[in-house]
């Protein structure tokens, strides 16, 4: 690995950067989902999940804006009714 790195110059990398979505969708169970509507796991009672992973799927090119409203919503919600 040291040997590598040594001769490789930082324009020779290409980076990727990736949001994980869908791991865990929010959807009613018989639906396949892991969450209801306010980020709850299906089955816990203290677990909720506001990330990438409650979206159905890729919601276009750039989904952080999308993934940051969602976050937003869940945990509004989570206070709302804590």
């Amino acid at each position: 690995m040291e040997a590598y790195c040594a001769r490789v110059r930082p324009g020779d990398w290409e980076l990727v950067s990736v949001h994980g979505m869908a791991g865990c969708r929010m959807a009613l169970p018989e639906r396949g989902g892991v969450c209801d509507e306010s980020g709850r796991a299906h089955g816990f009672t203290n677990l909720y999940l506001c990330d990438a992973s409650v979206l159905p799927g890729a919601p276009g090119i750039s989904p952080q804006g999308t993934i940051m409203s969602f976050a937003h919503e869940i945990v509004g919600r989570h206070l709302e009714n804590a």
